[in-house]
């Protein structure tokens, strides 16, 4: 997740802000003069000819760079393609309709199951969650409206707030917290949803009446039934450590969650760049529902797996601090999103995380079981200031959370 400087937004958006900055014109339907016509989840949209151009290389074509921009180095382009998927080397799937109704004894065997995936890939996805997937369509529709808006209408809600690099929210094409070696083809739109959400204020940027209604609506639903999942994921996780189960949920009243809405527009260089480089996330969970359109890769013993989407599914990784709080027990593992030259992709992620406050140190009973503290204890705000410090001061993309290591 790389932030672009505010001098690039401003190279991209100068006409606008020469101008004063002129309010934004709103979109108040989804008029289908508006939109591409799909096929397929996610879009798969059909590009007319005068439209072949993504998003992206609409608005480099109004500034002084160009698609060479969006070449990366050749150690770290795609080696493997986006539907490169292998059934020998899969993520774990867990099945929660066992805890309906289940017992003890089965919700302690699904817990150990995603303790084990935590230790040994540090992802797995979740099915039969209980959020409904006619729930996940709607907010993927919604999204994907969202993102095929004109650019002009994009452009417009770029103003000198959200051009500020400092700024996280809103839509943009940074996507704040890493520095790569290239740019990455992505736009975004990101809002902090707990303990306060802002997603209303950003959303009015680019759209208003029913549009507006129809988008806020599906978002909070998304962002409301990912905490509730996370918070319940987070619970097994220590449950399957032999731990009580709130033991580091208990800290999560209230959560400090931010969500983005991420989507890779078609490439014509899928081999030459990515849509995000490698890296891990500093959360505690990260949760991702993602179209059908596959760009998901994982870093597995060393080598890059494509992780195969499933309709309805929630992909759950574990976060730097959440590796701390397990002692190393758990894995915050590396991954990617690489592209392709066909259809845009959609991915909606729920990031979840403590208070700023919150003191991330590994529980008594892990540290005696293991006979060492791996690593010393940091307040969440702590790490997220190392991180800056590492990445945006020195241009550092490493595994930060080893920097507190013992």
């Amino acid at each position: 997740m790389v932030a672009l400087s505010c001098e690039s937004l401003e190279s991209v958006h100068g006409s606008y802000l020469e101008q004063g900055g002129r309010k934004s014109r709103r979109v108040s339907g989804w008029g289908q003069k508006n939109w591409f016509k799909s096929i397929g989840c996610c879009g798969g949209a059909t590009w007319p000819s005068r439209l072949l151009q993504s998003s992206l290389q609409s608005l480099l074509s109004q500034s002084s760079q160009d698609l060479a921009d969006f070449v990366w180095p050749e150690e770290e382009r795609p080696t493997i393609p986006h539907n490169d998927y292998r059934r020998d080397r899969e993520l774990p799937v867990i099945d929660l309709s066992g805890l309906q109704g289940g017992s003890e004894a089965t919700k302690l065997r699904l817990a150990k199951r995603i303790a084990a995936a935590c230790s040994e890939w540090g992802f797995f996805q979740l099915i039969n969650h209980g959020i409904p997937v006619a729930e996940l369509d709607e907010v993927q529709m919604q999204t994907r409206r969202f993102f095929e808006l004109p650019m002009e209408h994009k452009q417009r809600a770029m103003t000198l707030e959200t051009a500020n690099a400092s700024n996280v929210y809103g839509y943009g094409l940074n996507t704040t917290g890493y520095k790569y070696a290239g740019r990455p083809w992505i736009e975004r739109f990101q809002c902090s949803w707990s303990p306060k959400s802002n997603l209303r204020e950003q959303a009015q940027r680019l759209l208003e009446g029913q549009a507006f209604q129809d988008f806020q609506t599906a978002v909070e639903s998304f962002c409301s039934g990912a905490e509730k999942l996370a918070k319940l994921t987070l619970e097994l996780c220590a449950l399957g450590l032999g731990l009580s189960p709130d033991t580091f949920s208990k800290h999560m009243n209230p959560s400090h969650s931010i969500a983005r809405l991420n989507y890779y527009p078609a490439c014509p260089t899928p081999d030459l760049t990515l849509g995000l480089g490698a890296h891990t996330d500093p959360y505690t969970l990260t949760l991702l529902h993602q179209c059908q359109v596959g760009g998901l890769q994982v870093c597995k013993d060393g080598k890059w797996i494509t992780v195969k989407p499933r309709r309805g599914a929630y992909v759950v990784n574990v976060g730097d601090n959440l590796q701390a709080w397990t002692n190393g027990r758990f894995k915050s593992v590396e991954h990617r999103a690489v592209l392709n030259d066909k259809v845009p992709r959609l991915s909606l992620v729920f990031f979840y995380a403590p208070p700023l406050e919150t003191v991330i140190t590994a529980p008594d009973a892990i540290i005696q079981a293991d006979g060492k503290r791996r690593y010393k204890s940091f307040t969440w705000a702590e790490y997220l200031n190392f991180l800056k410090r590492q990445n945006f001061e020195k241009g550092k993309n490493e595994r930060w959370v080893e920097g507190f290591a013992l």
